[in-house]
């Protein structure tokens, strides 16, 4: 997921964006790949609690007290979100 965003931070800003004289132009670009980049890597298990990995070993996040129920989106989010600790 990281590699996707930076490669499309790349591609859209090309590969000397460091050089560019207009720095507004830069910020806007690249928060407009950050932001949804960001949003879908701190929700890439709320889905099922599949990610493409998890899918791919055949393996899910589930809650601990019942086994059969997938935690709620914010859950997901939440412990996606304290993966940056």
């Amino acid at each position: 997921m990281t590699f996707l965003i930076v490669s499309l931070v790349v591609i859209f800003l090309g590969s000397n964006f460091m050089e560019e004289d207009n720095p507004g132009k830069f910020i806007i670009t690249l928060f407009s790949i950050l932001i949804p980049g960001m949003f879908l890597y701190f929700s890439k298990d709320s889905i099922k609690g599949n990610s493409i990995g998890k899918w791919a070993m055949g393996i899910m996040i589930r809650d601990e007290r019942n086994p059969d129920i997938v935690p709620s989106y914010s859950k997901l989010l939440l412990r996606n979100l304290l993966l940056i600790i």
